[in-house]
């Protein structure tokens, strides 16, 4: 699948890299230079309306961010999550639809500590397993490495509960945008399938922030949350952005 007629790759990257090199000089001038921070400041970035952001093809594409929280307390799932960024990108009339779940992760000189019982988490289930990443970030360099989650896991020796990588060779950031939108990597979701992931995320929102009567979510599903969190009792994401694209002469944000 190729969507370099709808999109300007050049833009793409341009917006992506920009927006996450800023989140990471501003979490390193931070005191507290671990995940949770770091995924605030991601969150702030990413999600952030910017005029004229233009990054379409031939002709000119509107984009629109919304984000929205999915941590719910509960028995049997609090704090059990597969990943802790979930991003979609949904394309017009449904050229493309996919959604990346990442495991945030800060590294030192590019080499990670991971856990087994995260990334067994993220690689239990079927439609989680097919779209999970880990993202790591060097806090000295501020550089960021990307690896398929069940690749980090294979890597993990017998027995080990925990698991020190090296990330030199992992995708960077672009590469792996590139790869992903080329559909290399990841699986695309099916536009109107019920049981895909993106209706499995609406279920579990708590909160849409800055929600106004233009949100876009069209998988939203009846009947509210979901009863249960899967496998194990776990949530898919604590958080989620959506970023939707479509034609348009006046681009307002993105």
């Amino acid at each position: 699948m190729k969507v370099s007629a709808t999109l300007d790759l050049d833009r793409v990257l341009e917006a992506a890299l920009v927006a996450v090199h800023r989140a990471m000089q501003s979490w390193s001038e931070g005191g507290l230079q671990t995940e949770e921070p770091l995924l605030n400041h991601l969150i702030g970035e990413l999600s952030r309306k910017r005029r004229s952001c233009d990054i379409g093809g031939p002709t000119a594409s509107r984009v629109v961010n919304q984000i929205a929280l999915l941590h719910r307390k509960g028995d049997g799932n609090t704090d059990k999550f597969g990943a802790d960024l979930a991003v979609t990108l949904s394309i017009a009339d449904g050229i493309l639809l996919k959604t990346a779940l990442f495991q945030v992760k800060v590294g030192d000189a590019l080499t990670g500590s991971f856990a087994r019982s995260q990334l067994e988490d993220a690689t239990s289930d079927q439609q989680i397993r097919e779209r999970a990443f880990v993202c790591v970030f060097d806090r000295v360099r501020l550089r960021t490495r990307v690896k398929q989650a069940d690749a980090v896991l294979a890597n993990f020796k017998s027995g080990a509960e925990r698991s020190s990588q090296t990330c030199h060779d992992w995708d960077t950031l672009g590469e792996w945008i590139c790869k992903w939108l080329a559909c290399q990597i990841g699986k695309p979701s099916r536009v109107g399938d019920p049981n895909g992931i993106e209706p499995r995320l609406s279920r579990y929102v708590v909160e849409r922030r800055n929600e106004t009567p233009s949100w876009i979510e069209p998988w939203r599903p009846e009947g509210g949350r979901a009863e249960d969190g899967g496998p194990k009792g776990m949530i898919p994401a604590k958080a989620w952005l959506m970023i939707f694209v479509a034609p348009g002469g006046s681009v307002a944000s993105a």
